[in-house]
């Protein structure tokens, strides 16, 4: 679950619009015919289309340069562990590239805070002179190295661009360094040029630089040239004279410098150097050894500054920024980037607080500062003390407020909000000196949470891993860069400079290849905001019993105690390999009282887990820091570990005897039982100790831990060594599962098998030392070194779907790969392979996938290859859909056992379904693909070019999922979404039946039963319904009844020939004889329903119906109506009835026929009708009687039947 975060500030719509990273990513989709939406897509396509980005943020920024490639500008191609000296294809200048947006702005010198400001104008000025003066008169050439030991001040300023315009390379130290500090760091770069300054300031105090710069050059034989500055001077010359001993250096004014160059040309000549040369040499804390020499490329610096600038901290021509930093910070060589976008930097000396708490704020008002570049350590130290700025000065023009070098706590982003104005923005980031840029920001366009960086820079492929080297989200992590950036280094001066750069940075993880960049920071990335909270230095992480947090999270908490004024958290190992959490305090009122320290492991308790309480709660006077604010961690974690002090290099340290405490302190030495970790869990987490060691023995372990007061021995007691687990128990000997089943509890194994163990061990109780409780679960065997279970497997990954595995494999799948695209496995990274093979699995290996954005959204797959990038995984698309998932989300891994299938329930999700023919002969082939099912899920099956999704309605047994493969499933459809079921319309009461409807009279036909017996004919009412009475041969006639004879009354062929009898059929037969006239009953499938029985036909002949010529229509109804309508006016009509078909002989036109023997014998005209005469002589009854031909002649034969 991604941790709550509480809003601090967001933009509004026009905010967002008027923000240089939006607009930035409209000149994005214009130019490359994008469709970015937001900042996170641009990001995103920031890494992954590393050439195009770069190139862009060099066309939009105005770069001034000359591309030495023009297909390619920046060469991701290698791998960032080597240092590619063509990673950048283009020549720069750094200096060139500052002046590009000329800005004058005139401003008096500050004479009590020690402020210089130049106009652009004279800056330039200044520039080209001494420039001029470092090419003729010192040859400094390009390469060549200029360094100063002054405070931060404007000549520094001029003299590193001066430097760096000629092709020179620039580094830098503060005044406040000791001798040994600077000799540390320029012995190694070998400086040829050394500005420093007669006296420099701080606390109030003025102190003398001379006797510090002899010893130094008195080691530096490569520095030729001495330049020294009046610091407290306005016309800036020294008070001070120069030593007399000038130890064969030419030693001048700063003045004199400027003078030496005035004959320059009006134009600086920018020397273009090579991208990837150097710019600059900074230095790292040292407090691990010798300071590395870190050397910064001049295209490096360029882009990933212009970058900075111009799209996260929206610097522009308007703005004035005034950061407090010295010259041995890396923030300074940053804040020097303000000027290529125009805007003013302000150089700061002296104390934040001297001559008191309003000196910056002071000057925020007189020079109208927009941007203030502060540490949160002074932040904390104003809230600390009350202090409220705005009641003094009017800080409305401070639009935002830039914090980096340490975590910014929560409740600062409060304090500025109420004692700057409610609308400034808070910009914090995270960096370092190891890119002098950096890492983590925010921009105008992203919303602002507390405590939370709000977004990854641009370009930064940053994630955070866990000690296995897999990406985690919404968890603590390493922090990691996985694609190479342009401002990273390229190497450490001197000599195994490559080596040890390598060393530094790429070397953390050595299974992940390509390796990654480390940069020593512990984290984590909250899924939901794309923010980062940072939680300290990963080499300074707390890890008792395998529990990794930061110490960030323990100040969070305990600052916010009113009784602490400061505290420190560190590590201390003990000789089981593990380490207990040791929490340094200084408290507000000395001394440390109980009630205080209970309070403290209250609150972190209740605030944060039982496992953050710390071991121990130590009171101390000072807490240690280095001059640029920040805690002491790593050193003083050395020196409780054992690390000699004399070894450590301190010279970046605020006062470094406050660190021999922790060299020796009387309450870290351990006793022989101390030696060993004993973690008390609560309850809920099934890690009490309670489960490792009887009761009886725990009493007296604690008093003998609380009263002993041995110091740590020499040689670690025999008895706490490591032994090897006893022998396997004899055959049949099963006391551990006897004791479980005897109810000893989920771990009661444990307590039988103590005996053993601890007889192994060499005391009672023993076995708890060699248990690693993270290590250990429920079920995992039975006993304590069993195999971790299947769910032991958690990780998060990031989701791609399987349709880009061509992209990031170079394979081509094609449409074949059903079980790939239509399948319910997923495909993993090798390294899952490794880890699984740790596990204790059964086939097939299955797992719960969820979206840790929503847990709510979750499903069950198995795993088809590991073939996947480290990092990442590959799911069907469905999956993908099934989570609401995007390329690159996280997603969390974790692995399960789920029982074989019994039943599944589908519903198709279209009524195309229904046209396969065999659904569950394709079903069964495609779940082929799957490994398992879920409840609620709409997975994806392929047939032919068809994709059909079923939702899997019901599983039995019930559960999250059910195995699906080598197990009989039974398969239940639903009907298809979208399916309709035709609907017979019944007739109502009011409808006429069928019966109505044509009038046939059923009260003549005999009940007969299903198969038929009985002679009855239905009989049919006449049209007029008045039951008009047949003559005998019409009642006589049975149609199509008798042998012979035709519809012309003619005899058929065979005459003379008896009709065969028709065969009966088997009383027991179900066939229905169809020659007998029958009704259908009740037992019929035809219902209740009574119908006419079938005609009297041959056995198998086919009946079509009743003769419908004489039927009448419904009574009452309209129809009826128009046919009495019609008979009365067919009885009123005065023409004499047609007689069709009547008489003999006649034709249809009223001719006689030719044959008949009435025929008249001249060709007389006849007309049309039979006269009446003929009528009367001769009446015709139309097709009645039996044998009648048409003509009205009897057939030759009639053949009766047997």
């Amino acid at each position: 679950m991604p941790s709550t975060r509480t809003l601090f500030w967001t933009p509004t719509a026009q905010d967002i619009d008027d923000a240089p990273d939006t607009k930035f990513r409209l000149w994005v989709n214009k130019r490359h015919n994008l469709k970015l939406r937001n900042y996170d897509e641009l990001h995103a396509w920031s890494i992954s289309a590393l050439d195009a980005f770069w190139t862009a943020v060099y066309d939009y920024c105005g770069v001034v340069g000359e591309r030495t490639d023009p297909n390619t500008f920046f060469d991701a191609s290698r791998p960032m562990e080597t240092i590619n000296r063509n990673l950048i294809r283009a020549k720069l200048n750094y200096a060139e590239a500052t002046f590009v947006e000329p800005k004058s702005m005139s401003s008096e010198d500050l004479d009590a805070c020690l402020v210089k400001a130049l106009t652009f104008e004279e800056l330039y000025q200044q520039v080209r002179f001494v420039a001029h003066t470092l090419r003729t008169k010192f040859d400094i050439q390009r390469g060549d190295r200029v360094a100063t030991f002054s405070p931060s001040n404007a000549e520094a300023v001029v003299l590193c661009l001066a430097t760096l315009a000629v092709g020179g390379v620039w580094s830098s130290c503060p005044s406040e360094f000791g001798v040994t500090a600077v000799l540390e760091r320029l012995e190694q770069i070998e400086p040829k040029v050394l500005l420093t300054a007669d006296l420099y300031k701080y606390a109030g105090k003025d102190f003398p630089v001379y006797p510090k710069l002899e010893e130094i050059l008195a080691k530096l034989p490569s520095v030729k040239n001495v330049v020294v500055v009046g610091q407290l001077s306005h016309d800036r010359e020294p008070r001070v004279d120069f030593p007399a001993d000038k130890q064969g250096k030419t030693w001048m004014t700063w003045n004199e410098m400027v003078r030496l160059g005035k004959s320059a040309p009006v134009e600086i000549h920018f020397e273009r150097v090579s991208a990837m040369d150097p710019v600059w040499i900074l230095y790292s804390s040292g407090t691990t050894g010798k300071p590395k020499a870190i050397v910064h490329s001049v295209g490096g610096m360029i882009l990933g500054q212009k970058m900075v600038q111009n799209l996260h901290n929206a610097t522009t021509s308007d703005d004035t920024q005034l950061t407090f930093t010295t010259l041995g910070w890396m923030m300074w060589n940053h804040m020097l980037s303000v000027l290529g976008c125009g805007a003013c930097m302000a150089a700061f000396d002296g104390s934040p607080f001297s001559p008191s708490s309003s000196t910056i704020w002071a000057l925020a008002e007189k020079h109208k500062i927009t941007i203030l570049g502060l540490s949160p350590r002074y932040l904390q130290t104003l809230e600390t003390n009350g202090y409220i700025p705005n009641e003094e000065f009017d800080l409305r023009h401070v639009k935002q407020v830039q914090t980096a070098g340490s975590v910014l706590k929560p409740e600062l982003y409060d304090w500025m909000r109420r004692n700057i104005h409610k609308d400034v923005w808070v910009n914090n980031g995270t960096g370092g000196t190891d890119i002098c840029s950096l890492f983590i920001g925010a921009v105008r366009s992203k919303p602002i949470y507390h405590g939370e960086l709000t977004c990854m820079a641009l370009g930064m492929d940053l994630q955070a891993w866990d000690e296995d080297g897999i990406p985690v989200i919404d968890a603590q992590g390493d922090m990691v860069i996985t694609k190479p950036f342009p401002n990273m280094p390229i190497g450490f001066w001197g000599p195994g400079g490559e080596k040890r750069y390598h060393a530094a940075y790429f070397e953390a993880y050595p299974q992940k290849q390509p390796a990654v960049w480390t940069h020593g920071d512990w984290i984590e990335i909250h899924s939901l905001t794309k923010g980062v909270l940072v939680l300290g230095r990963s080499d300074g992480v707390l890890n008792p019993a395998g529990v990794r947090f930061g110490s960030a999270e323990i100040y969070n908490v305990v600052e916010e105690i009113d009784e602490v004024e400061d505290c420190l958290a560190i590590g201390q190992k003990l000789l089981d390999g593990d380490e207990r959490f040791i929490l340094f305090v200084k408290p507000k009122k000395a001394p440390l009282e109980p009630s205080v320290t209970d309070k403290i492991k209250l609150a972190i308790r209740t605030s944060l887990s039982p496992r953050h309480v710390p071991a121990k709660i130590i009171e101390l006077v000072k807490i240690p820091y280095t001059t640029n604010g920040k805690r002491l961690e790593v050193p003083a974690k050395k020196l409780v570990n054992g690390h000699d002090y004399a070894k450590l290099n301190l010279s970046s340290a605020e006062d470094p005897e406050c660190l021999k405490v922790f060299a020796d302190h009387p309450e870290l030495r351990l006793s022989s039982e101390e030696e060993f970790q004993d973690f008390e869990y609560d309850d809920e987490n099934a890690y009490d100790s309670d489960l490792y060691i009887d009761d009886d023995d725990r009493q007296p372990q604690q008093a003998q831990r609380s009263t002993s007061t041995r110091n740590r021995p020499q040689e670690p007691a025999s008895v706490r060594r490591y032994q090897p687990p006893p022998a396997p128990l004899a055959g049949g000997d099963d006391s551990d599962d006897d004791a479980v089943g005897a109810g000893a509890g989920a771990f009661g194994g444990l307590r039988g098998m103590g005996g053993a163990y601890a007889a192994a061990a060499g005391g009672g109780g023993g076995i708890r030392h060699f248990l690693n409780p993270n290590a250990f679960q429920t079920g995992f065997g039975g006993h304590a070194f069993a195999r971790p279970p299947a769910s032991a497997f958690r990780r998060q990954y990031r989701a791609y779907s399987t349709a880009i595995l061509e992209v990031q494999q170079g394979r081509s799948y094609g449409g074949g790969r059903s079980n790939l695209m239509y399948g319910g496995k997923i495909v993993m990274p090798p390294s899952a392979l490794d880890e699984l093979t740790q596990l204790d699995i059964e086939l097939p290996i299955n797992f719960e996938i969820t979206n840790p954005a929503q847990p709510e959204l979750n499903t069950h797959a198995g795993v088809l290859e590991f073939i996947a990038e480290e990092g990442c995984v590959n799911l069907p698309q469905w999956i993908m859909d099934q989570l609401r998932l995007n390329e690159g989300d996280p997603i969390r891994i974790v692995g399960g056992r789920y029982p074989k299938g019994k039943l599944i329930k589908i519903q198709p999700q279209s009524v195309d379904f229904l046209e396969i023919s065999d659904p569950k002969a394709v079903l069964e082939q495609a779940l082929r693909n799957y490994s398992c099912l879920s409840a609620g899920d709409i997975v994806e099956i392929g047939y032919h070019s068809l994709t059909f999704r079923l939702l899997i309605m019901e599983i039995t047994p019930p559960g999250p999922a059910i195995s699906v493969l080598d197990t009989d499933l039974e398969v239940d459809f639903a009907p298809p979404v979208g399916y309709v079921e035709p609907e017979y319309k019944k007739p109502s009461e009011s409808l006429p039946s069928m019966r109505d409807k044509f009038n046939v009279d059923t009260k003549g036909v005999q009940d007969v039963d299903a198969r038929g017996s009985g002679t009855a004919t239905p009989v049919l009412v006449g049209s007029k319904g008045k039951g008009k009475e047949l003559d005998e041969a019409s009642a006589s006639w049975e149609a199509f009844k008798g042998t012979g004879n035709s519809l012309g009354g003619k005899r058929v062929k065979g005459k003379g020939v008896k009709a065969k009898a028709i065969e009966q059929v088997d009383e027991n037969s179900r066939i229905f004889r169809t020659d007998q006239p029958r009704i259908v009953t009740a037992d019929t499938q035809l219902g209740a329903r009574k119908v006419p029985a079938a005609l009297n036909l041959p056995f198998g002949a086919l009946f079509f119906g009743f003769d419908l010529s004489n039927a009448r229509p419904p009574p009452g109804s309209e129809a009826e109506a128009a046919e009495k309508g019609k008979a009365e006016e067919s009885s009123r009509a005065a023409a004499a009835p047609f007689a069709s078909l009547t008489g003999s002989g006649a034709t249809l036109s009223g001719r006689a026929a030719r044959n008949a023997a009435s025929a008249p014998a001249s060709g007389g005209q006849t007309t049309g009708r039979a006269s009446s005469s003929q009528s009367e002589q001769k009446p015709t009854v139309p097709f009645s009687g039996s044998g009648n031909t048409l003509s009205g002649k009897k057939p030759v034969e009639v053949i009766e039947i047997d």
